[in-house]
């Protein structure tokens, strides 16, 4: 099966997560893949990462994303994957559990897949030496998998405020029209046109600045502006709800507990349980009913 050249590929999206204390590795190893073209897998309350050494396609909700030697990619729990490849691959791979307890305290930003250049092949070598070696501790394996995940997230995190600093103009706005409406329906045909362009063109942009489309963007910033509702007010979940422009309740519990591993109750029990609560660092709109209503 080839690989399908009109597909639109997506250049990264995010993940938030907790690094303050160590990853939980529950497997990892080396492993041949691709025996059948297609490989779909579910990984229930674990997270994955792979380093990869081929060319292939990596599928998932939030879009299609190319794999070349050289990349890596990291995926939440409870999230369908699927592989498409050409032939035989070989990559690493580690299932890993992270500290949830009160893991809003500690937003770290993790790319879906991201590309290492030349330091690829001395970090799967460094990870290569203790992942799948019954002779390495289990200790040994965690520390050097934790400094894995720190070096990889701060070197995205410089590239996420870089890229920022670069936004187009028209992407800012629109953004800034988003922030004003967040408790409402948002339409991007009509926002495309508040800032002058046409949808296609408006999510071309996203795409190149923000690395997800228009819809997946406001998704991502109802459920940051979520997260902090949730843990800093003591407004009811249903409230919450109706703010973050998701009324639905049962949408709203069902969007949250995918994207954090936590529903919202829990997420607001572990926070109040947590004495060194710290207030997310992303900037909230606080006229979250905004008198700008589309259409």
């Amino acid at each position: 099966m080839g690989i399908n050249n009109q597909t639109v590929y997506f250049n990264d999206s995010r993940w938030n997560g907790r690094l303050d204390v160590p990853p939980v590795v529950v497997s990892a190893g080396i492993k041949w893949h691709g025996h059948n073209g297609d490989e779909r897998y579910f990984l229930p309350n674990l997270w994955c990462l792979h380093m990869y050494r081929y060319d292939s396609e990596l599928i998932l909700d939030t879009g299609v994303y190319q794999i070349h030697y050289g990349k890596i990619s990291i995926i939440p729990p409870n999230i369908p994957i699927h592989f498409r490849y050409e032939h035989l691959c070989e990559h690493l791979y580690v299932h890993f559990a992270l500290e949830t307890a009160t893991a809003i305290q500690y937003p770290i930003v993790f790319p879906v897949m991201m590309a290492l250049g030349t330091d690829f092949d001395g970090l799967y070598n460094d990870m290569a030496e203790v992942a799948g070696n019954a002779v390495v501790s289990s200790y040994r394996l965690r520390s050097r998998f934790w400094d894995l995940l720190c070096r990889l997230t701060n070197r995205f995190c410089e590239q996420y405020s870089a890229d920022d600093a670069r936004l187009h103009p028209i992407v800012r706005r629109a953004q800034e029209l988003i922030e004003r409406r967040i408790s409402t329906a948002i339409n991007v045909t009509n926002l495309a046109e508040e800032v002058d362009v046409s949808p296609g063109y408006l999510v071309k942009l996203f795409r190149n600045g923000c690395g997800m489309t228009v819809v997946e963007y406001i998704r991502r910033r109802r459920l940051e502006y979520a997260v902090h509702l949730i843990g800093n007010t003591t407004m009811s979940i249903k409230a919450i709800a109706v703010a973050t422009g998701m009324p639905d309740l049962h949408h709203f519990n069902k969007v949250v507990h995918r994207g954090f591993g936590l529903s919202p109750r829990e997420m607001r029990r572990h926070a109040y349980a947590s004495a060194s609560f710290e207030e997310p660092s992303p900037m909230f709109w606080t006229d979250t009913h905004a008198s700008e209503h589309p259409e």
